[in-house]
């Protein structure tokens, strides 16, 4: 077997890792008390998407 390619499909993959960005954050609020909290992820039905993307946990940075 010609390791030319699996080297050169390897050198792909890794190059895409290599640009690929952090995930944003946004800002939620709690559709039950108004409670705000900074997350990259849904937490889930009683949540709002309030402001975002960011770049920063507490997110103060826009993104």
């Amino acid at each position: 077997m010609n390791p030319k390619p699996v080297i050169a499909l390897l050198a792909l993959l890794f190059s895409l890792a290599v640009i690929a960005q952090p995930a944003p954050w946004f800002l939620w609020q709690s559709k039950a008390n108004g409670a705000t909290f900074c997350a990259q992820t849904a937490p889930g039905e009683g949540w709002e998407r309030v402001a975002g993307p960011f770049r920063d946990a507490g997110c103060r940075k826009p993104g």
